[in-house]
Order: C-alpha cells, then structure tokens, then sequence
C-alpha cells in the first residue's frame, strides 16, 4: 500500500510540476491564444517598485499569464464551456441560430441601440460636405463607404434573446442623408443585402464577422472602378474570373471562432475564395493617384497587395490613429503629422465605417478636419465680401438700391451694404465650389 502511495506521490509531483518544466524548456510547441494580450517580460526589481508592491503584482500578473500550457488549460476551459452550455469565451462573440457567429455590438447596432439621432447625423454630413469643398480646393476628392455589418446580412440567425429591432437606425439614416448630398458614396451595406438573393456565394461566412475574403474582392473591383469616375481619371482594376470552394477557412473568415480559443471546428460552410486577375490600364506609377483611407478594421483584407498595383501611395489610418504600412516599422500616429498638409497632397480619402462604427463616424476625423475647413472657407468667405464691398461702393445705383433697402430694415448703410457683400460672396463661393465639382465630372 505504500508503494502506491509513494508512487501518486510522485505522480502528482510531477503531474503538478509539468507547468513549471514547459515553462522553462517549452518543450512543447503550443499555439498562442487569439485576441489576447499578455505580459512578455519580467518587471523590473527595484527598491521603489519593490517598496510600492508593484514588482510583486507585475509578478504575479507575468507568472499568470506566462506558466506553461496556460493555452492548453485555456483552451479546454472554453472548450467545456462551448460544449456542454453553448457558451462562448472571447470578447463580444455571440452564438447565434445555427451556430452563426456574430460580434454582439454589430446586433445592437442593427437593432438601433446605437442611433445617436437625426440631428447628429445631419450635421455630420453638413460637416463632410464642408470638408468635401475644402478637399477640392486642393485637388482632393472625398469617398464615403458604408462597410457592411453580419446582423444586416444574416438578421434570420440573430438569438432570439434579443429586443426587437428598433427604426431608424444610424445606417438607414446615414444612407439617406448622404443620398441627397454631394457627396459620392459606396453604400457596401445595402449591396450585400442585394447580392445575397442575387448570388450563390457568401459575402459572409458562419464565423467571421467581416465581410468574406471572396467579399472583399468584390467590394475591391467596385471600389477601383468607383474611384476612376470619382477622379475621373484611368486606374487599374481587378477582375474576378473563378472561385475555389472549401471548407477549410482562411483569413480573417474564421476570426470569431479562433477568438473563442476552442480545439473544435465550428465552421460548416462552404465559401469561395475569388481567383482574379489585374487589369493594367496605367503602367507609369507618377500617374496612379494616392490614397488615404481612414477605416476600422474591414480595411485589413483590402489592404493586401490588391490594391498597390492601382494607387502609388496607399495610407490606412486604422481608426483614425495607427499609420499604416509605417507602423510596421515603426509606431505612427495621426497625431504625430501635419494633418492638413498631408491631405491636401493627396488624391483620394477614402472614409469607411462598418454599422457598427457609423455611431462614431470618421472616428475623429470629422472633428479634427472640420475647423480646418471651416477656418479656411471663413478666410475665402471674408476676402470675397471685401471684393463684393468695393464693388458695390462702385456701383452707384447698386448703393442707392442697398439705401432703400437699409432704410426699409432700419439699418445703417454701412451694416447693409456688408450684409449685401457677404450674401454675394456666398454665393460667388457656393458656385466656386459647384465649378470645381462639374469640372472634375467633365474631365
């Protein structure tokens, strides 16, 4: 009896040191957990973080994060969890009918517990035209893409734990406002819901929550050919010419279900993955146009290789923070640049927000532009009503007719003949702007 004894002894021993071995040896590879951040150094040990307690508790907090086969564990944890209650481990992932998987945030958008109203998006589109005239004084056009959202999609897999759906919401009401602007806009959201009854393949997949790699590539060929005529000018396309199909998920198409760190396979659909060819229209890359996008991630399995065969200069400003592809190197930050100079020397900004994100369009851009805009329009605005002022005082029947109308308003003539000047000069800069727009269209 004691030798059993002795021998669970040792069994447990070793069974208990096992984490401590891999730990120091990793003797077994392990793959790293999906969307987790952990600590990857040992604190520093000095007296004051000693004294302080936060050595000890960066310590603990490292060891916690660190000890061997903790994605193991993890992963079986989850997987337990997954399997005997149907629930999911990973932030915001819901578990929908049929196993469909969805981003929690993207369901409550659909159901408008996000809308943040018709007068706030009103006036975000006032702002975007105002940047719009702005840009185009510099030669810089402005693109809107309303990125689509799953629950917009696939709304027959919500849970049913869900309120019901709410109207307006911020999509159906951005799409209107922008609609009666002069803004040009790619609406991705209302053309996926269009496509799913007019093709086969899946523009979302069961466990993704961005639009599908095959999704992408369409929204990349509309995207390149809406872009000639926005700047009206030759650019290289892509053409879709096939698809292979296959179960075995690649990209950011199964980002859901690897969130979930499990060990089984919840994906059963069969997506395509496009096989497409370059159209190359312009060979000089002095005559492809530059391009700023400023998105949340949807941009990411656009910002591939794909598209660096049709622009010279491609900057994805990731939520409006992050510089990309010089972040690679090294952290870039909005921030970090001279703002207006960097958009007024570019061609093209593209502005992309998913459903989910219209609550927060832009996600600052908006309001950092805005005052530059308004800033420089207000100097245009006030040297033309100085033009508009002397040539009234010029213009004797002009002055005597602005006379009349100061004294029928009870005005001195100064005040009137200034407010006469400041109404001609809106309008001189409203058909300035108007100009550069059906110029552009005509070229």
């Amino acid at each position: 009896m004691e030798k059993y004894y002795k021998i669970l002894v040792i069994f447990l021993i070793s069974l208990l040191s096992l984490p401590a071995l891999q730990y120091t040896s990793r003797l077994f590879p392990e793959k790293p957990l999906q969307g987790v951040t952990i600590e990857e150094a040992v604190p520093a040990l000095s007296f004051a973080s000693y004294y302080n307690f936060e050595f000890q508790m960066g310590l603990m907090k490292y060891i916690d994060q660190n000890f061997g086969f903790r994605p193991f564990f993890i992963r079986l944890f989850n997987q337990l969890q997954y399997s005997l209650f149907n629930i999911p481990h990973g932030h915001g992932v819901v578990i929908g009918k049929d196993n469909y998987l969805y981003e929690d945030w993207y369901i409550r958008d659909y159901l408008g517990d996000y809308f943040i109203g018709k007068d706030s998006i009103r006036k975000n589109v006032e702002k975007l035209e105002l940047i719009q005239n702005y840009l185009h004084r510099h030669n810089t056009e402005l693109l809107v893409i309303l990125a689509p959202g799953k629950a917009y999609y696939y709304p027959e897999y919500i849970p049913d734990g869900y309120k019901k759906l709410k109207t307006p919401s911020n999509y159906s009401v951005y799409r209107s406002a922008l609609d009666t602007s002069t803004i040009p806009t790619f609406d991705a959201n209302g053309w996926f819901m269009q496509l799913k009854n007019e093709r086969k393949e899946p523009l979302f997949t069961q466990t993704g929550t961005h639009w599908s790699e095959f999704g992408a590539k369409l929204v990349a060929d509309s995207l390149l050919r809406l872009t000639a005529k926005v700047l009206n000018r030759p650019i290289n396309t892509i053409t879709i010419t096939g698809a292979e199909w296959t179960t075995k998920l690649r990209s950011s198409d199964d980002d859901l279900a690897q969130l979930m760190n499990i060990f089984t396979t919840i994906n059963r659909m069969e997506v395509p993955y496009a096989q497409f060819k370059r159209d190359t229209i312009v060979n000089d890359s002095t005559e492809k146009p530059s391009v700023i996008v400023i998105s949340d991630s949807f941009f990411w399995n656009l910002y591939d290789g794909m598209l660096d065969h049709s622009f010279r200069d491609i900057e994805y400003w990731y939520y409006y923070s992050s510089i990309f592809p010089q972040s690679f190197r090294k952290k870039t930050f909005v921030s970090d640049i001279d703002l207006a100079d960097r958009i007024e020397k570019t061609d093209l900004i593209v502005l992309m927000t998913s459903t989910a994100g219209l609550n927060k369009m832009g996600f600052g851009f908006i309001e950092e532009v805005f005052p530059i805009a308004r800033n420089e329009q207000d100097i245009l605005l006030d040297s033309l009503t100085h033009v508009f002022h002397a040539l009234i005082l010029d213009n004797t029947k002009e002055l005597e007719t602005i006379r009349m109308k100061a004294i029928r308003r009870n005005l001195p003539l100064d005040s009137m003949i200034l407010l006469d000047a400041r109404y001609l000069a809106g309008i001189k800069l409203k058909h300035i702007h108007d100009s550069l727009r059906l110029q552009t269209q005509e070229n």
